[in-house]
């Protein structure tokens, strides 16, 4: 009789002993939820606690991000629509005659005007040199011709300007001084380029002379 009673003590202790620890694990492995299959049988599924993760969903930046582009420099290639027609490459200024008065002027788009800023005829950055719409001839490297093409006139060295019979006609200095053929000063074209000074200070009436109708 005593043995019988020990034992149904150890079985009470050993039960009570069980139900303490299913209840502690249970704490600890979180809610459980029951979830119904199609074939009507249950199943029972232990979530976990969510543990924040440090990493980030795809997509979502977190703190300061950093450029990964890298400048390359100006890109010389245009934008379709855009133009980037060059530019003239005559030096452009102002010319005065002897007395130090200003007589023509010489600006970016290639047109010659006078001291009341009307246009005298225009030298583009290909060297036609027109007047009154009409091309009344050229300039290429110093050499001056006609609208038919017969050169009339060029630049030597140190700037000594020759007719087309290499007869001395003047001289345009580095520093803009104008001289005729005696070595009198005619003006003043600081920065001018030559091709400008020539026509202007020597061969400015026969521009006039271009366009003019014939007399009958």
């Amino acid at each position: 009789m005593t043995k019988y009673t020990v034992f149904i003590l150890v079985l009470g202790i050993v039960f009570f002993a069980s139900q303490l620890t299913a209840q502690v694990d249970s704490k600890t492995q979180g809610p459980i939820t029951t979830t119904e299959k199609k074939d009507n049988t249950k199943s029972e599924i232990k979530t976990v606690p969510a543990v924040q993760s440090s990493k980030t969903a795809p997509g979502t930046t977190t703190g300061s991000t950093k450029n990964t582009q890298t400048n390359t420099g100006t890109s010389t290639q245009s934008k379709p629509g855009t133009v980037t027609g060059s530019k003239s490459t005559l030096k452009t200024g102002k010319m005065f005659d002897a007395s130090g008065n200003l007589a023509y002027s010489y600006d970016e788009l290639g047109y010659i005007r006078n001291a009341k800023n009307r246009v005298f005829c225009q030298l583009t950055a290909k060297g036609e040199i027109i007047r009154k719409r009409t091309i009344v001839g050229t300039v290429e490297k110093g050499v001056f011709c006609d609208r038919f093409g017969k050169e009339y006139a060029r630049i030597v060295q140190e700037g000594k300007v020759v007719d087309a019979k290499s007869k001395a006609v003047g001289t345009v200095k580095d520093d803009g001084t104008v001289l005729d053929s005696k070595g009198n000063k005619l003006g003043t074209a600081p920065g001018v380029d030559k091709n400008v000074a020539v026509l202007i200070y020597f061969y400015k009436d026969v521009l006039e002379n271009a366009t003019s109708k014939p007399k009958k």
